[in-house]
């Protein structure tokens, strides 16, 4: 009884190994088909991954061509092209993609693709809506003397497709200012163009603000003082203007504009004075509702402490209920609001109130620290940009090449989180420096800086991004003329 006993033992324990054995090596399970009525009963099985489009939905330029593809290797894509009614894409009703010959939107559509793999379970039907967006003209501003072998002192209208316009260049004749170096630009919606910095273009030695055409809108701009190496401007939704006008010893003072261009000198009351920040303001952003947030590298605000940030109420006081505390410890260089009103820094700080941060961190509407933003260890080096884009993520430039310890070369996408996006792929990034980062009306994303090449590929100083952060192909990158650098980028209407 005890030998029949122990070989009972062995042979149940013998089936218990087997059995472990055979779940553990079952083999690969790429999904699992939850598909009802795909059979199996919802056990596992190989199941092709979904197709991949980019540009992924949404305003797309005529003539664009839609990528597509699966990260299940060997599989093919089937995909058909309507207005959303069509019947779903199989083997047999569709077109197989194929890579040297796109589709291409010239119109508002809807694209249904479908992946299969022989012996795999085809993918789930994946539909994305594209509607046609208007290009509006990209306005660059730096010191610039030419480009693309034109000359242009400081000030470059380009179309959608890189292509410099002549005819704006020759209505300004700002060619014959080459000594002109404009460090901000900012477009109106009437189509209008505002320009900061410093040089001797029709004594605009402060400001400037064109007409559409290029022509020299004489009823707004000229010079406030000294020259600076910074002038940055904000646009309100109403379209009256703020610009930093004045760096007098070590005051940094804002001026204000109405829309007609007259000197705005009763809303914003606390502008009048000589007491500005303690130094520099790098960035200036409206919140919707009026108050102004300026940030740079200064130790107080007319006479408030504020060290590098502080929020301004509409008549241009200090807004107490904004506590920045000790604020960073180093410069900001970049402020962004998102449509929530939580506002997002970036420079070459690591501290904020004390608490480390990665030279990046989103604030909530008081000026407390939004915890649910996390960048971890954030950038290597100084952010001089923030773009939110249209989905809540959040690109990001500048000099650093690590974000949280991962590579990226000096452009990045965050989500929400805070957490690095990885479906943007910038490989090798740009050369140098990226000063600036605008979005196009499709969504492409525009950059600019001291650089020449991007991935490896040679551009000029001014290029575009596809949203997945290739180089966009359709945008001609003129050649970088020597000693020429981009500090500021601007989207027209």
């Amino acid at each position: 009884m005890k030998r029949l006993a122990w070989t009972l033992s062995i042979t149940l324990l013998s089936i218990l190994v087997f059995n472990s054995c055979t779940l553990r090596f079952k083999g690969p399970i790429i999904s699992q088909n939850n598909n009802p009525g795909g059979g199996g009963g919802g056990v596992d099985e190989l199941v092709v991954l979904a197709p991949i489009m980019n540009p992924t939905a949404g305003p797309v330029f005529v003539g664009a061509e839609i990528a597509m593809s699966s990260k299940t290797d060997g599989a093919s894509i089937y995909y058909n092209v309507g207005n959303g009614a069509q019947k779903d894409p199989n083997e047999t009703n569709a077109i197989l993609y194929d890579p040297d010959n796109k589709p291409v939107i010239n119109s508002a559509a809807v694209i249904k693709a479908i992946a299969v793999k022989k012996g795999y379970s085809s993918s789930e039907v994946v539909s994305a809506e594209f509607t046609i967006a208007t290009p509006r003209p990209v306005y660059a501003v730096g010191h610039i003397p030419s480009y693309d072998s034109v000359s242009v002192g400081g000030l470059v209208k380009l179309d959608r497709y890189g292509t410099l316009d002549e005819a704006f260049i020759a209505n300004e004749a700002i060619g014959l200012y080459s000594d002109v170096d404009y460090f901000s630009v900012a477009a109106q919606e009437d189509g209008k163009i505002i320009a900061g910095g410093h040089g001797n273009y029709i004594s605009m030695d402060m400001m400037a603000r064109f007409n559409a055409d290029g022509n020299l809108d004489p009823s707004m701009g000229g010079a406030f003082g000294s020259a600076i190496y910074d002038a940055p401007i904000a646009i309100s939704k109403d379209g009256r203007v703020v610009i930093q006008a004045l760096l007098s010893g070590s005051h940094g003072r804002l001026s204000a504009f109405d829309t007609d261009g007259t000197r705005d000198l009763v809303t914003f009351t606390d502008f009048n004075t000589d007491v500005g920040a303690g130094n520099r303001i790098n960035s200036i952003k409206f919140q919707d509702d009026g108050k102004i947030l300026i940030a740079g590298q200064f130790g107080s605000y007319a006479a408030v402490v504020r060290n590098n940030i502080a929020r301004l109420n509409t008549d241009g006081t200090v807004d107490d209920s904004f506590n920045v505390g000790s604020g960073t410890d180093d410069y900001i260089d970049a402020v962004a609001v998102q449509d929530d009103g939580k506002v997002l820094i970036a420079g070459n700080f690591t501290l904020y109130k004390g608490v480390p941060v990665g030279r990046i961190v989103r604030l909530n509407t008081n000026g407390s620290i939004d915890t649910s933003f996390d960048a971890g260890s954030g950038a290597s080096d100084y952010i001089t940009s923030i773009a939110v884009q249209s989905d809540g993520k959040i690109l990001i430039a500048g000099n650093f090449v690590l974000y949280n310890g991962v590579d990226a070369i000096r452009i990045a996408r965050l989500n929400s989180d805070g957490s690095l996006d990885d479906t943007f792929a910038s490989g090798l990034g740009p050369d140098n420096v990226i000063n600036a980062i605008a979005l196009q009306s499709n969504r492409s994303i525009l950059i600019c800086g001291a650089f020449g090449s991007y991935d490896g590929a040679s551009i000029g100083i001014v290029a575009s991004l596809n949203s997945d952060g290739t180089l966009d192909g359709a945008f001609l990158s003129a050649p970088k003329d020597a000693d020429s650098e981009c500090y500021s980028i601007a989207v027209g209407f």
